[in-house]
Order: structure tokens, then C-alpha cells, then sequence
């Protein structure tokens, strides 16, 4: 159940972003991908904490990142299941696109 609603409470802050345009490339997505970019793979806690976000922010943007196929989620496996996110090709490659334009 709380799962559930941190991800229900992630989806809401993603959509509230859409509604007002935000989401193009946000320092969260960067830091995200940035730091997955540094390892193979990364839980979804460990890259909340790296990247200084809410886990269910972390959960809504990496959701977002792999509808793009910049990265790739383990699925959902239920409560005690800890999803693992890791950078495709094409995730690398955004990383060394907007490290050549700044932040």
C-alpha cells in the first residue's frame, strides 16, 4: 500500500510539471541520469538519495526517463520487490549531450 501511494503521490508531481510545462529537462532528470550514467545500475532509493529527491520523484522521473528509452526499470513486483533502474545507449548519450551544453 505504501508503494502504491508513492507512486500515486510521484505520478501527481509529474503530472502537476506537465500541466505547467516543466518538463523538459529538469536538474532531476540530469542528476538522475548523470549519476546512472556513473554505475551499471541503481536502485530507485539510492538514486533518490544521490540525487537529493523524494523517492516517488525519483520514481515518476525515471518512469518518464524509460517512456523516452533513456533508461530501463526492473517491473513492479509488489512490496517487497526493490526496482533497479539502469542507462540504456541512448541514456549515455544524452548525459554526454547536455554535459557539453551545461546543466
Amino acid at each position: 500500500m505504501e508503494r502504491i501511494l508513492a507512486f500515486l503521490v510521484g505520478a501527481l508531481a509529474l503530472l502537476k510539471d506537465i500541466v505547467h510545462g516543466r518538463r523538459t529537462r529538469s536538474p532531476t532528470n540530469a542528476a538522475l541520469l548523470r549519476e546512472l550514467a556513473g554505475e551499471k545500475s541503481a536502485t530507485v532509493l539510492d538514486l533518490s538519495l544521490k540525487a537529493k529527491v523524494s523517492q516517488p520523484a525519483a520514481l515518476a522521473a525515471l518512469i518518464e526517463r524509460e517512456e523516452k528509452g533513456l533508461i530501463r526499470l526492473t517491473a513492479e513486483g509488489g512490496a517487497e520487490h526493490v526496482r533497479i533502474a539502469a542507462i540504456t545507449e541512448a541514456g549515455r548519450q544524452e548525459v554526454a549531450r547536455f554535459s557539453k551544453i551545461g546543466p
